[in-house]
């Protein structure tokens, strides 16, 4: 049976238990009130007091609902997602080596993470001054990316993340004048 269902019925138990609750206490309370039994009065209450409890939790569930999907939309994956935190924390503490290969890492297990190549190639190229390695996880991430705009991003990031490389070797070998350069990359054929 499927879950909304068995929690729609319930519900709808819960309820009809509640109801019959109620009538029970209107139907202690009146005599009560009609025989000036004041003791029965007092356990009038216990029925009411229980079935307020038992349709307490339905109806709060109603009322948090549209709350709680403005916070929480209900998307469930199917496994956990990538954790990135780790290989960035060990890029921040310098090691650049342990960094790309935990990025490397996670682009085996998520091969279509855009963000993992972004980043081994921000290390390849910012940290280790290394284009090679860098023209290379490129490369690989253009092969792997299904993703169209994907693709579209990991070659703006790149010559975006190259062009930082040119101006420091650039700016190494000439410290005093710094030219600005046609840095472009021509377009690779992605579209295989």
């Amino acid at each position: 049976m499927d879950e909304n269902l068995k929690g729609a019925l319930s519900t709808i138990k819960n309820f009809i238990l509640a109801a019959i609750l109620f009538a029970c206490a209107f139907i202690l309370y009146k005599n009560a009130v009609f025989s000036g039994n004041w003791p029965l009065g007092l356990v009038s209450m216990g029925p009411l007091l229980l079935g307020a409890i038992i349709i307490a939790f339905p109806i709060a569930r109603w009322a948090s609902w549209p709350v709680g999907k403005f916070f929480y939309d209900g998307e469930e994956f199917d496994r956990p997602q990538p954790m990135f935190s780790v290989p960035e924390g060990k890029r921040k503490n310098g090691h650049y080596q342990e960094a790309f290969d935990g990025f490397q890492k996670i682009a085996g297990e998520y091969p279509q993470e855009l963000k993992s190549y972004v980043e081994m190639i921000d290390i390849a190229i910012v940290d280790m001054k290394n284009k090679k390695l860098a023209d290379s996880v490129f490369h690989q991430g253009i092969a792997t990316l299904d993703n169209k705009e994907d693709c579209d991003t990991l070659v703006k990031m790149y010559k975006a993340i190259s062009s930082r490389l040119d101006i420091n070797l650039h700016a190494a070998h000439h410290p005093f004048e710094l030219k600005k350069q046609d840095r472009e990359l021509s377009e690779p054929d992605y579209y295989r």
